[in-house]
């Protein structure tokens, strides 16, 4: 678990988390996604004003906790990642005391027409280690007839504490919709991740069903390179939600060989 959190703060993973019920269960597409966390997702792709309540489990004892809101041409967004208690160890392996990492992230962003644009500010505190910095995100949204095209920049920024410019993160994707108001396809990825996303909904009554998978091309740490394809780098993904009057109540679940991610979530269209 150690190595695990220590692997997620050299490379600032926290920062490139993608959280949602409706966008982790499409297999983790952000660029076409609208779910009151657009501040996360794509400022640009803004809909209508809705408030998004997320909270998460993930990697074992990590908790995550969200809220965002969409409203007119603006979005706002909190995201507090919380890896549990960790006993210390001093050089000899002699246990210490306990400490509770963990990660913070404010954005805001605005919806320019076809352009978005965000800014963030993050925190991530590990014991007696601390990063904290700024970073812009840039964005496109353009839907025509039954397609829907996103593209973000994002991590444009340094890790203040440590003078460290951040690696940037980019990802774009394509929404179609098949059958109108029933069924929707999604296909994205990322850069540098290397991350390639296919994802399903549909709809019926009050109910959508969300799945979809994510395959991660992993990087070997230690010569530099990426891996040869292995099923142990796709994840499945699949979530359940039920529209009621304004409120929309959602489930998700990844699954992968190691372990699980779970999000609820209640979206308020006021």
């Amino acid at each position: 678990m150690n190595t695990l959190i220590f692997l997620c703060i050299q490379t600032y993973y926290f920062l490139n988390l993608t959280p949602g019920v409706t966008a982790l269960s499409s297999g983790g597409m952000s660029a076409v996604t609208s779910e009151g966390l657009s501040a996360f997702h794509n400022p640009a792709a803004i809909d209508k004003f809705m408030v998004n309540f997320t909270i998460g489990r993930w990697l074992y004892a990590t908790n995550l906790i969200v809220t965002g809101i969409d409203y007119k041409n603006n979005c706002f967004g909190i995201l507090y990642n919380d890896y549990g208690s960790i006993p210390g160890c001093d050089r000899f392996g002699s246990e210490t005391s306990v400490f509770r990492p963990g990660d913070f992230i404010l954005i805001v962003g605005r919806d320019l027409g076809p352009c978005g644009i965000s800014v963030k500010a993050f925190q991530e505190v590990i014991a007696d280690f601390k990063i904290y910095g700024l970073a812009l995100g840039i964005s496109a949204y353009v839907q025509t007839g039954r397609f829907a095209i996103g593209a973000k920049l994002d991590n444009l920024g340094r890790d203040i504490a440590n003078n460290y410019a951040l690696q940037l993160n980019s990802s774009a994707g394509v929404k179609y919709r098949v059958i109108k108001n029933v069924l929707e396809a999604n296909i994205s990825g990322t850069i540098p991740e290397n991350s390639f996303m296919l994802g399903f909904s549909y709809n019926y009554s009050i109910v959508t069903t969300n799945f979809g998978f994510r395959y991660q091309l992993a990087k070997d740490l230690i010569l530099n390179s990426r891996n040869k394809w292995s099923s142990e780098d796709l994840d499945l993904t699949a979530g359940l939600i039920v529209n009621v009057d304004k409120y929309r109540i959602g489930y998700s679940l990844l699954l992968d060989q190691y372990s699980s991610a779970h999000q609820f979530s209640i979206v308020i269209t006021p």
